[in-house]
């Protein structure tokens, strides 16, 4: 079973703030986050957003902030609220 990984998750509440302080975001849901091997980190996330927000714009923005913490593969799905 795979599961966050111990270097990353005095990072996540951090980066969950952030990516709910993004213009658009309504909430952040199902963050999982997991590693295979030492310095590769990977992640899933889903973003609700408001109907009128850029989706592309919003997902970088969500990228951009978990790749500051270190996460280097990341999918992010986004749904309109």
């Amino acid at each position: 079973m795979q599961r966050t990984p111990i270097k990353l998750e005095p990072f996540l509440l951090g980066a969950y703030q952030k990516i709910s302080a993004i213009n658009g975001v309504v909430q952040y849901k199902e963050p999982h986050f997991w590693t295979l091997s030492g310095n590769d980190w990977f992640g899933t996330l889903t973003l609700v957003i408001r109907r009128d927000a850029d989706d592309q714009e919003t997902r970088m923005a969500a990228e951009s902030v978990l790749r500051e913490i270190g996460v280097n593969k990341i999918t992010i799905q986004v749904e309109r609220f």
